[in-house]
């Protein structure tokens, strides 16, 4: 039989025993915790250290495959505008005028989400005619810009040849864009019709409204136009932008991840490239007072570049996209030599690089830029001495990547290329390009690096469009 004593002792070691245990299981699981948090640690840090060294996708600008004819049309092809949907489907809209003063937009889509290399891979629809049965509208079309929105709605805005004002249209139903059930009915957006508009742009923010901007010839003077969807199904009243006795010229337009809306146009009578930006509320009719320079301190446009008055340059139209960094880049080419002049402006209110991506180029005229991962810019233009098809790369690791590359050699005009690439989509970048000599619409991709998740951990960014 047992003492008080001998039960007490017995009852202390027992207690000390569960309490070490418990102790002890608590060790283990700190030990275990710390174990796995330095492992993870090891795990990530390695990871990363391999992903920043494996090789980057296409960063020898290939060419995917040969170039191909996608559409015939009547007479030498006018602008070209290429546009891609979440599904990876391309579409693309060119003008024909049959040889007449008959004036038609036409859309080819692409069947495939590979890359079209044929004729079979492209179906065509006419979207604006004088006659037939156009999907859009029964007037004679010309200079036609679409966009495709995060819900894969395509919109649409061009040129109604006789009266030479904007129209817009949109289809929130690809699979059937070639039915006029799924296109909407047509509206003006310039207030001024007795005056011709001409090189519509367009852009959607991240709500999906649309901006559109424009130039128009008013008593022999080109000025630049812009407005923006409202809520009720229609447009704002068209404000005009920058200085009205000065000739404004091939109007580009992007909106960043912020929802700023970015312009720029060609100065015909400076010789430069201007810029402005608009920090416009979501769902307000667009007020000048908010349009100003880089650094949003003045409302005088920045003059991003200007050639030497005495060199006889001149420049011969401009480029604006904006990656998802939110970095903007505006680019063209200078009559004088024939030079690419690219230029940067980082992201937020700061001023453009002080110095030039400038290149020597044989480019000449219809340069084209795109964006696709980071610090990667694509550029598409026309040989001035040849009239090929030309392309080049630029990386903020490895500049220029060499010489230019031919992509097709011929006599060519209105090349585009897609202005920036989906975060989903395939590691390619559309080109379209009209053939001047046989009537007819090429197609071709080159490579470029897609947005991945590792590269998309730096930036708080809403899909591109």
């Amino acid at each position: 039989m047992s003492t008080v004593s001998e039960l007490g002792r017995s009852h202390l070691y027992c207690s000390g025993t569960k309490l070490c245990s418990i102790f002890y299981h608590l060790w283990t699981t700190f030990a275990a915790l710390t174990s796995f948090v330095r492992n993870m640690t090891l795990f990530v840090f390695f990871s990363c250290l391999l992903l920043s060294c494996l090789p980057k996708t296409g960063y020898e600008s290939t060419i995917i495959g040969s170039s191909s004819k996608i559409n015939t049309i009547l007479s030498p092809a006018g602008q070209t505008k290429i546009a891609r949907d979440s599904n990876g489907y391309w579409f693309v809209v060119v003008d024909d005028d049959a040889g007449t003063t008959d004036y038609f937009i036409k859309l080819i889509y692409s069947t495939t989400t590979a890359n079209p290399t044929s004729s079979g891979d492209w179906v065509t629809t006419v979207l604006v005619a004088a006659s037939g049965s156009p999907v859009v509208e029964t007037v004679e079309g010309t200079i036609g810009a679409i966009i495709i929105d995060s819900n894969d709605t395509l919109h649409f805005v061009y040129i109604e040849e006789t009266l030479g004002d904007i129209r817009y249209s949109y289809c929130d139903n690809l699979s059937e864009i070639n039915c006029t059930d799924s296109w909407s009915n047509p509206v003006t957006l310039n207030d001024d019709l007795d005056n011709v508009a001409m090189h519509p742009a367009i852009a959607v923010d991240s709500d999906n409204t649309p901006h559109v901007i424009w130039y128009q010839v008013i008593s022999r003077v080109r000025n630049i136009f812009y407005t923006k969807a409202n809520t009720t199904g229609g447009f704002y009243a068209d404000k005009q932008m920058g200085t009205a006795t000065v000739n404004k010229m091939f109007p580009g337009i992007a909106i960043d991840t912020d929802d700023t809306v970015h312009i720029a146009w060609q100065d015909a009578d400076e010789s430069a490239f201007c810029y402005l930006k608009s920090k416009d509320a979501a769902n307000t009719a667009p007020a000048l007072s908010t349009w100003k320079n880089s650094t949003y301190d003045n409302t005088t446009p920045d003059n991003v570049f200007t050639t030497d008055a005495n060199d006889g340059g001149n420049i011969r139209g401009c480029s604006l996209v904006i990656d998802v960094y939110n970095n903007v880049w505006l680019g063209g080419t200078i009559a004088a030599g024939d030079d690419i002049n690219v230029y940067r402006c980082p992201a937020g209110d700061n001023a453009w690089d002080s110095v030039s991506l400038a290149i020597n180029s044989t480019y000449n005229y219809q340069v084209q830029l795109g964006v696709a991962g980071k610090g990667e810019l694509h550029m598409v233009g026309i040989n001035s001495t040849s009239n090929d098809v030309i392309y080049r790369k630029y990386t903020t690791s490895g500049g220029w990547d060499g010489d230019d590359t031919t992509i097709k050699e011929g006599i060519f005009e209105w090349p585009c290329i897609e202005k920036r690439i989906r975060p989903d989509s395939s590691s390619c970048i559309g080109l379209v390009w009209g053939d001047d000599t046989n009537d007819d619409v090429y197609w071709s991709t080159v490579e470029a690096t897609p947005i991945n998740l590792y590269s998309r951990l730096y930036a708080n960014i809403r899909l591109p469009i």
